[in-house]
């Protein structure tokens, strides 16, 4: 952005004293390699920075101008053609755009792409929060210092007050609240929990979560309470699935999940596996919360994460054994993860070995370590880790590892790089691979005498008779 001011996002605007805005989109700053770029977005002819930016995606921002929001992306700006605006505060949830007024401090809620206003809210404050967030799509919180407001969809609120100054990140279905010393989860109470313990619910969950309450103390009402609801059984089981997922506690996990079995015992037909996949998912959502690992997350969001995802969040906590369970829960292959741990492994070694801390294992010593680990799991990428030990100068670990790599793809260039071709060149032979064994002897012509060639061939009878 040129100049100064606001953005969210990738996107930034700025710029002040008569200068132009320019709104740049800074990509490559993820993944690997971070290698950023730029791209310039349409022009807007803006001299002032907007009084409040938002990213909408990538390459496009939202922008309050005047009484209007504008969305800018690379090649178009759109004028939203509103009359409430300035705005100081912009922040979204799905198609739903949440904007403050600086004029008045009224919290609009607009509903893209028609930008029909879905509510409004007074907050009768002219001063502006520090932060506009949204809890789910279920709510707007505001924090001014100390203070955390939170507006629901028809008007009704309710305030917390803090010691001090709190972030606000926003997720698919709540609200992490992060201080200085602890870390809250806001949302609003799930539909299923809600329909199976609100008080007087009379909905067929929590008659099914009574009936099997009967069921445990021996009482014969069970019975006449399933019959009430009989036709409505298989949605009170998906309910009492769904609650079950949704709680934190364990008790009432494991109460859900029993009324749960105990409805399927009176259906004809029910599909057993969702309650399997919904009793590992809690498995695994009540191992992510425990202490020593810290991650809260609720059904929607790990099916948002995703299995991939998730274990590679828990391998750059080092909870490699944890991420090791979670993939036998979750029955996806934890190839992933053990060549984290064994490219950890080597680190560590090498850390150690810097600091002087006693005596450290052997390039030996930790080859048959990661071997021993690694080889439980055909098909694991011996080469990744080998690559690795490369790279942190240890030749030796590289090449015992390397020796255990199913693809010659994978070996032949790695041992080209660690300088053993006559290696390289046998396990090229070996694979049948003529573009391998071309690539070996190409890399000795341009790298080596023409002496060391011929005796490299002399020995490799198949590749010279490939060169003839």
């Amino acid at each position: 952005a040129s100049g100064g001011g606001g953005g969210g996002g990738g996107s930034g605007g700025g710029g002040g004293g008569g200068s132009r805005v320019t709104f740049l989109s800074v990509l490559g700053l993820s993944g690997p390699s971070v290698n950023p770029y730029t791209i310039p977005l349409a022009n807007a002819d803006l001299t002032t920075p907007p009084s409040a930016a938002l990213a909408l995606s990538e390459t496009s921002v939202l922008v309050s101008v005047e009484a209007t929001l504008l969305t800018i992306d690379e090649t178009s700006i759109q004028d939203k053609l509103l009359q409430t605006g300035p705005f100081s505060r912009l922040a979204r949830s799905g198609d739903l755009v949440s904007a403050l007024s600086a004029a008045d401090g009224t919290l609009f809620v607009y509903r893209m792409p028609d930008w029909d206003v879905v509510s409004s809210f007074a907050t009768k404050s002219r001063v502006p929060p520090l932060q506009l967030a949204w809890v789910g799509a279920d709510a707007c919180a505001l924090f001014w210092d100390k203070l955390l407001f939170i507006v629901g969809p028809q008007g009704n609120w309710i305030k917390y007050s803090y010691e001090g100054p709190v972030r606000l990140q926003s997720t698919a279905d709540g609200m992490f609240v992060l201080s200085g010393s602890d870390v809250e989860y806001l949302q609003r109470v799930p539909e299923p929990l809600e329909r199976v313990f609100a008080v007087g619910s009379t909905a067929p969950a929590a008659i099914l979560f009574d009936a099997a309450e009967h069921f445990a103390n021996e009482l014969p009402k069970a019975d006449e309470l399933v019959r009430a609801i009989k036709s409505s059984l298989a949605g009170a089981v998906d309910d009492c699935c769904a609650a079950a997922a949704a709680s934190t506690d364990l008790e009432t996990q494991q109460s859900l999940l029993r009324a749960a079995s105990f409805g399927r015992a009176f259906l004809d037909y029910y599909d057993a596996d969702r309650l399997v996949s919904t009793a590992a998912s809690i498995r695994v959502l009540n191992q992510l919360r425990v202490p020593a690992i810290g991650i809260h997350l609720t059904l929607g969001g790990l099916e948002a994460l995703g299995a991939e995802d998730l274990l590679g969040a828990l391998c750059a906590r080092r909870h490699h054994y944890a991420a090791l369970q979670v993939a036998k829960v979750l029955k996806v292959r934890p190839d992933a993860v053990l060549v984290d741990w064994a490219i950890a492994k080597v680190r560590s070694t090498v850390a150690a070995e810097a600091g002087g801390s006693g005596r450290t294992p052997t390039e030996v010593e930790v080859a048959g370590q990661i071997l021993e680990r690694l080889s439980s799991s055909p098909g694991v990428s011996f080469a990744e880790v080998a690559a690795a030990a490369a790279r942190l100068k240890k030749p030796a670990l590289a090449a015992a590892l390397l020796d255990h790599e199913p693809r010659a793809a994978d070996q032949v260039p790695l041992l080209l790089s660690l300088g053993r071709p006559g290696l390289a060149l046998a396990k090229a032979v070996d694979a049948g691979d003529t573009d391998l064994i071309y690539l070996v002897v190409l890399h000795v012509m341009q790298k080596r005498p023409f002496a060391e060639l011929v005796q490299l061939l002399a020995g490799q009878r198949p590749a010279l008779d490939l060169l003839q």
